[in-house]
């Protein structure tokens, strides 16, 4: 065994039996003074108090610990409390001092000779505040339970930590304030494109492709921090997290119908932004405008029924789900007949036109 080893084995025993304290090492074990407290209370219990060493501030128990080795036991004060306390502390300096003190005091005492003195003190602190803490939480809960505001089931007691309710309950508030705006967004969009679409109607060029452009960008940012504000409810599992989902979900869907008729030919731009040797679409306005507005009408009409199946599909998702599949329960044999006998869903009906407008654009 090295005498660095033996030296921190002498430190170690020496605070043996002290609530609290720990010698690890050289550096960081020393730095609140505590140690070097303990050791000279161990050496000599009426020099040093440590019901107050266990109160006082890191600079305070360094600065007494060197006071009184130097006057007491006539240790040269070899460190200032400011090199000890900081996060790293010289562990050469520590050893040296450590030295001092182990020349001034070489025995380990008994037990009896130091921290038996204190034991006692010490016992009666430790529980008075075990049973101070203890007394505010029983009159804390009294209060709570005197109350009988039990939350009913189990998402309701997730919703009840403290700030969290009042959070996700804010969230719900900007997401009904805000889908109003985005609609309102919408609104102004798809009634531009319905008055450029009556100007190809009419043989004339686009007038408001920019303002029904800029139109969408907004809208279309509004939705995305919307699915965002859903996302956030559904984590926390509010109680309307799915409520909102379904009120921004058909804003999503409008904002896809209104951007595939935006890029009918025609919709997309103006005279100026095609090529030189291309023939201008505003040029033969009457030979295209009918069939432009024909297949927007209809593409029009496929997307709402497909956003209304969508929607049947949800809801039909939470029915399953929720629905009791054991063999108890009686509805089962009904159940099965129904899925035996049902019809292709109105969705699939709807693919081969999905298809066909896609080849025809």
């Amino acid at each position: 065994m090295t005498a660095k080893e033996k030296l921190l084995l002498w430190s170690q025993r020496m605070v043996e039996d002290y609530q609290g304290l720990r010698c690890d090492n050289f550096t960081t074990s020393w730095r609140d003074g505590r140690l070097f407290n303990a050791i000279i209370h161990r050496h000599k219990p009426m020099l040093i108090d440590m019901n107050q060493v266990y109160r006082q501030s890191n600079l305070e128990n360094l600065d007494q610990a060197f006071t009184v080795a130097e006057r007491d036991l006539g240790v040269t004060r070899l460190l200032d409390p400011e090199d000890v306390d900081v996060p790293q502390p010289d562990e050469k300096s520590i050893i040296t001092y450590v030295s001092s003190l182990y020349d001034a005091m070489p025995r380990v005492p008994e037990v009896q000779d130091g921290v038996k003195a204190n034991e006692l003190q010490l016992r009666w602190q430790e529980y008075y505040e075990v049973v101070t803490l203890l007394l505010q939480w029983i009159r804390q809960h009294t209060v709570l339970f005197e109350e009988r505001r039990f939350p009913a089931s189990y998402e309701e007691i997730e919703v009840r930590e403290p700030g969290r309710l009042e959070r996700l309950q804010r969230i719900v508030s900007k997401l009904q304030m805000e889908s109003g705006l985005c609609e309102e967004q919408l609104n102004q969009a798809d009634t531009l494109l319905q008055s450029d679409v009556r100007l190809l109607n009419a043989g004339k060029p686009p007038q408001k492709a920019a303002e029904i452009e800029r139109d969408l960008d907004k809208a279309d940012a509004m939705i995305r921090l919307l699915f965002n504000d859903v996302q956030t409810l559904k984590d926390g599992r509010h109680p309307q997290g799915e409520q909102m989902y379904r009120r921004v979900y058909p804003l999503h869907a409008r904002l896809v119908c209104i951007c595939a008729g935006r890029r009918m030919p025609g919709m997309g731009g103006t005279c100026g932004e095609q090529g030189a040797n291309t023939a201008c679409p505003c040029a033969r306005p009457q030979n295209s405008s009918k069939s432009r507005l024909r297949h927007l009408e209809s593409l029009h009409g496929f997307v709402s029924a497909a956003t209304k199946e969508l929607m049947w599909l949800n809801e039909k998702e939470e029915e399953e789900v929720n629905f009791d599949w054991s063999d108890r329960n009686p509805n089962m044999t009904a159940k099965k007949e129904n899925y035996s006998l049902s019809t292709p869903s109105p969705l699939t009906l709807l693919l081969p036109h999905l298809l066909l407008r896609l080849h025809t654009y």
